[in-house]
């Protein structure tokens, strides 16, 4: 649901909408979904309504992103803005019958014909992070999202994400949130 609102609204593949700058005076209304948000932790129901908030902050975005293109944003942010969407094109087809295909920043450069350390080096530049960090977060709060909304069994997510066998998932899930993801699956969706 949240991808077709994606895709539909070009929130992540449109330049002139990759960068949102909201008013001072749509503050309130973005602080209020947000604080929506935050009390539906532990609801019943409060995954179901923390997805339709987020749809609603889209759909705020997508009206305020009438923007410009800016004439000319530099190659580096053509290299960052494919090297984004590729790692979300990636990410969006997990399924655990066919694993995800690029999972390392050679494989993202040799995907964008771009030698990795230029790709690293503009993303570290722009973003603070470098690719290897960009994946690694993506990969994350993707197992977080299977781990919460399917009832896919923990090697089935281990393979979807590139994992060749679950002991490896379980070490970079645990040492990345500090939990397993078996014991991340019970306390939230207790």
């Amino acid at each position: 649901m949240l991808k077709s609102t994606m895709e539909r609204l070009a929130l992540f593949n449109d330049k002139s909408k990759s960068v949102i700058c909201v008013e001072e005076n749509d503050l309130p209304g973005f602080i209020r979904l947000w604080e929506s948000m935050y009390h539906e932790q532990g609801n019943e129901l409060g995954l179901d309504a923390i997805q339709a908030y987020i749809q609603l902050m889209m759909i705020d975005s997508a009206r305020m992103s009438k923007m410009a293109v800016p004439e000319n944003a530099g190659e580096d942010y053509d290299h960052i803005h494919r090297f984004f969407g590729l790692l979300e094109e990636e990410v969006s087809n997990i399924n655990y019958e066919k694993p995800i295909k690029l999972r390392t920043a050679q494989e993202f450069a040799d995907s964008m014909q771009l030698h990795p350390n230029y790709l690293n080096r503009i993303l570290k530049k722009r973003t603070g992070q470098n690719v290897s960090k960009h994946i690694k977060g993506r990969l994350l709060d993707e197992c977080k999202a299977l781990l919460l909304q399917t009832t896919w069994t923990l090697e089935q997510i281990s393979y979807a994400v590139g994992f060749s066998d679950q002991p490896n998932f379980n070490f970079f899930f645990k040492k990345n949130t500090g939990f397993t993801p078996n014991a991340f699956r019970k306390s939230v969706l207790q």
